[in-house]
């Protein structure tokens, strides 16, 4: 007679854990340069959004025990001040100041609450979610799917240029009761070389002109403060609508005490110089402080009046030409 036993071998489940998880290289996502109009709201979302979908794997082996997590944060990129830890999405900082950057996620929203699953030290981040072994007793591979969505916010005045690529979130696993946190090779990353641009204002030609003053008498300036050949000129540009320009004058010989003169050159016409006056025929200062600014019309146009005149600066007229040079300068949001 023979006698038949079945021996029962029983084995840590530590010793049967042999998960592991990837999700290959980094995911960069380059967004397309972005003109922001005028008026533009702080808030608001800028250019074209660009999504991109990440694809985690985990593979278990045999008679596997426990579910693998996948998670992100860590070492998220620097947060902008704007950005609310409980979402929606992440905002982040860029290098350009006005301009942020808003990550989304799908299925899972992104977040930065503090997230003790989220890699070490319990730092910002959220989980992505779970990815389940296909089998208990033959494992294999299962997989979870994120799609982010980056897009531009404006956070308030816009300094144009060009975006600095930056890692954004790295990714990390864990099976929750046997693993601690292990970092992926993965990771979203902002592209950098995306151009922000803000509508500039253009000076209908020439841009650089002259104002011709017309010849007077040295008796038109019998005493010091007199003015003759007042001449009318104008500033035409075109501009975003509805913005505020202010024009800033700076000449290159002004004087200290008179508003808007120019003193004479040297080699004109002694004490003879130019004083310029705005639309309301107020002298101008020339010494480059800003004046108050004037807002452009539904399409964007903008005419500013000046006038220039003689003026007799103390002592008596002399004889010959007189010349000045003014710059200007526009300042615009």
């Amino acid at each position: 007679m023979w006698l038949w036993g079945l021996l029962l071998v029983l084995l840590p489940v530590q010793q049967l854990r042999a998960v592991s998880c990837s999700q290959g290289a980094p995911q960069t996502v380059s967004l397309p340069d972005v003109s922001i109009p005028s008026g533009t709201a702080v808030g608001a979302l800028l250019g074209t959004p660009v999504s991109a979908t990440m694809v985690f794997s985990c593979t278990y082996g045999f008679l596997e025990v426990g579910t693998a997590n996948i998670q992100a944060g860590g070492t998220l990129a620097a947060l902008d001040a704007s950005n609310n830890p409980a979402g929606p999405g992440i905002t982040f900082a860029t290098n350009l100041p006005g301009i942020a950057l808003r990550v989304t996620g799908s299925p899972t929203q992104a977040s930065s609450q503090v997230c003790t699953q989220c890699g070490p030290n319990g730092a910002a981040g959220f989980q992505l979610g779970a990815v389940a072994n296909p089998s208990f007793l033959l494992g294999g591979t299962g997989r979870l799917n994120e799609t982010f969505t980056l897009q531009l916010i404006k956070t308030g005045n816009v300094v144009p240029g060009s975006l600095t690529g930056v890692v954004l979130i790295p990714f990390w696993w864990s099976v929750p009761g046997f693993a601690s946190s292990s970092i992926l090779s993965a990771s979203l990353v902002l592209g950098g070389g995306t151009t922000v641009t803000v509508p500039a204002c253009t000076v209908n030609a020439p841009a650089d002109f002259t104002v011709a003053l017309p010849t007077v008498s040295t008796r038109a300036l019998a005493a010091v403060g007199a003015t003759a050949g007042r001449t009318g000129f104008h500033i035409s540009l075109n501009c975003p609508a509805g913005i505020t320009v202010a024009v800033s004058m700076q000449s290159s010989r002004p004087n200290a005490t008179v508003t808007g003169l120019s003193e004479p050159m040297t080699g004109g016409a002694a004490q003879v110089g130019v004083q310029l006056l705005g639309a309301d025929f107020m002298p101008v200062n020339v010494a480059g402080l800003p004046q108050a600014g004037v807002r452009t019309s539904a399409q964007g146009l903008l005419l500013l009046t000046y006038y220039a005149q003689y003026y007799l600066l103390a002592g008596s007229a002399g004889a010959g030409r007189v010349n000045a040079t003014v710059t200007y300068t526009l300042t615009y949001p």
